[in-house]
C-alpha cells in the first residue's frame, strides 16, 4: 500500500464506522458537490482576484492621479498688531489687526496626467493578459476535476452494477441448488443435477467475491484521485477537510491512516469491524465481511 491507498481505506473505514446510511448522489450532484469542495478551485478563483488586485496596482500609474491635501491649524490666541493710523480731523488712532486667526485652513488639490509613459502601458497591458491567464487556468482545474469526478462516478456506478448482477446470479443458482435438492429427495432430479447447481452456485459466488472485490479497489482509487486533487499529500488535512468539513472527521481518518501505516494487517482487522444500527425492524448490521 502506498500513503495514498493508506489513507483511503482509512477514509473508507472511518465512512463505514459511522454506522449510518449512505447518502444516494446523483451524477450532477456528484460533480457540483466536487466542483464546490474542492480547494483547488478556490486557489484557482483567488489567483484570478490577484491577478486584478495586480492590474490595478500597475493601472494606478498609468492614469491621471488626483491628490489633495489639507492642514488645520489651531492656536492659543489669534496673533494680532497695532497700527497707528490719522484720520481727517488729524486724530492719531490705534487700530488692532489680526495677522494669523487662531482656527486656520489650508487646503491643496494636484491633479497629474501622464502624457507619454509607454513602459506603464505595456505593463498595464501585461497585468491584464495575466487576468486571462488565470481565468483560463481556473476553468482548466474545474474541467480536470469535473472529468475525474465524472470517471470515479461512473466507475464505480458500473462496479455497484457488476455487483448487482453477480448477487442476482448468486441468488439464482442458490435457488437452482434447492430445487435440485428438492428434486431429489422426492426421487424426480439426479446427482448430476445436484452436483452441476453446486459447481454454479460456486462460480457465482467467486464471481460475486471479485465484483465486491473491483468495487471496494475502485472506491480506494476514487477516494485516492479525489484526495490527490483535493491538495493531497502536500496537504492532507485541507484535503481530507474537502472530502467531509469534519474536524472529527479528518482526526479519525488520520488515525486510522496512523495504525494501518504502522501494521498493515490493521486493515483487515478494521474492515472485520461489524457495526450494528437499531431500526424499527430491530438491530441490522451495516458493516463487515459479506456485505455489499
Amino acid at each position: 500500500m502506498n500513503d495514498f491507498r493508506k489513507l483511503a481505506a482509512a477514509l473508507l473505514l472511518s465512512s463505514a464506522a459511522a454506522g449510518a446510511q449512505p447518502e444516494r448522489i446523483t451524477f450532477p450532484d456528484a460533480v457540483q458537490r466536487a466542483l464546490a469542495r474542492n480547494p483547488s478551485i478556490q486557489i484557482a478563483v483567488q489567483e484570478i482576484s490577484r491577478a486584478h488586485g495586480i492590474m490595478r496596482e500597475v493601472r494606478a500609474a498609468a492614469i491621471p492621479t488626483l491628490t489633495a491635501g489639507g492642514v488645520y491649524t489651531r492656536l492659543d490666541a489669534d496673533r494680532t498688531t497695532v497700527a497707528a493710523t490719522l484720520d481727517p480731523n488729524n486724530v492719531v488712532t490705534n487700530q488692532t489687526r489680526t495677522v494669523q486667526p487662531r482656527d486656520s485652513w489650508i487646503a491643496s488639490l494636484q491633479l497629474a496626467v501622464p502624457l507619454i509613459a509607454p513602459q506603464r502601458w505595456v505593463q498595464w497591458s501585461h497585468a491584464s493578459e495575466q487576468i486571462d491567464v488565470a481565468r483560463l487556468a481556473a476553468e482548466d482545474v474545474r474541467r480536470q476535476i469535473a472529468v475525474t469526478t465524472a470517471r470515479t462516478y461512473v466507475s464505480v456506478l458500473s462496479a455497484h452494477r457488476l455487483v448487482e448482477a453477480n448477487q442476482h446470479a448468486a441468488d439464482n443458482a442458490r435457488d437452482h441448488l434447492e430445487d435440485s435438492k428438492a428434486r431429489l429427495s422426492v426421487g424426480t432430479g439426479n446427482r448430476l443435477d445436484l452436483v452441476r447447481a453446486s459447481q454454479e452456485l460456486a462460480t457465482s459466488e467467486s464471481l460475486l467475491q471479485a465484483a465486491l472485490t473491483g468495487l471496494l479497489c475502485k472506491l480506494g482509487v476514487g477516494a485516492a484521485n479525489y484526495l490527490h486533487t483535493s491538495g493531497a499529500p502536500t496537504h492532507l488535512r485541507r484535503a481530507l477537510h474537502a472530502y467531509n468539513p469534519s474536524s472529527s472527521y479528518v482526526d479519525a481518518v488520520l488515525r486510522y491512516a496512523r495504525r494501518i501505516a504502522s501494521d498493515r494487517t490493521t486493515f483487515f482487522a478494521f474492515y472485520s469491524w461489524q457495526v450494528f444500527v437499531k431500526t424499527p425492524t430491530g438491530d441490522r448490521r451495516v458493516t463487515g465481511p459479506g456485505l455489499p
